[in-house]
Formats: structure tokens, sequence, C-alpha cells
């Protein structure tokens, strides 16, 4: 008998810009050691019904989470934050977005991001 996975929900698309301002503002908002900023982000979440959208715009070592973008259909990332990992389940695989995120838990993307 083969066991059924769920499917996971339906990932946003939308993709925005990060500009070297908001770049630099990646870097220094954290002192955790991580990746360089990314130059474009792809939206985490699972299809949402609102104009805002979250992208990973850094990529922080060990468990510090990531540094998360805000952005717009049109407008570049506005606005970064510093956000631990959910703690929760997305059917059989951890969630792949930030404490207390909206919308439903979803598994870490496996494709690969909008632009290093």
């Amino acid at each position: 008998m083969t066991e059924t996975v769920p499917s996971t929900p339906p990932r946003c698309q939308a993709a925005g810009n990060v500009t070297p301002y908001v770049a630099e503002m990646a870097v220094n908002v954290t002192r955790a050691p991580g990746g360089p900023p990314r130059t474009t982000v792809r939206c985490a979440l699972a299809r949402h019904l609102t104009f805002e959208h979250e992208g990973i715009v850094r990529e922080l070592d060990g468990t510090e989470g990531h540094v998360w973008g805000s952005f717009g259909a049109g407008v570049p990332v506005w606005r970064v934050r510093v956000a631990r990992p959910c703690t929760e389940q997305a059917g059989h695989l951890p969630c792949g977005l930030y404490a207390d995120h909206p919308g439903v838990c979803v598994p870490a993307r496996t494709d690969a991001p909008a632009a290093p």
C-alpha cells in the first residue's frame, strides 16, 4: 500500500528587485554571518490575496534564520528584517518560512532562487 503525500499549496510567483541601498541594509541589519544579498527575490509565500510579498534577501549561517524583504508588484524590496525560521511543519517537511508568517506553511523552495 502506498502512502499518499499531501500536496503543497501553490506558491506565489512574484519577484522583486533588491536595490543597492536595500542590499546594504540587509548586510547591516545583523551581525550574523551569511551569504551576500541577492539582487532579485522571489516571494516565498503560498499564493495570497495581499499585495505585499515576502522573499529571502540574504541567507544567514546556522540557525539565525534569514534576512527577509517585503516588496510589491513592480515595487522593489522596501523593508528588511531578520526573522527566525518557522517551527511548524508543512506536511512531512519543515516549513521554509519565518516565524509568525502570514498564510499556510510551505516547505522551503527546492528550485533556484530568483537570482544570487
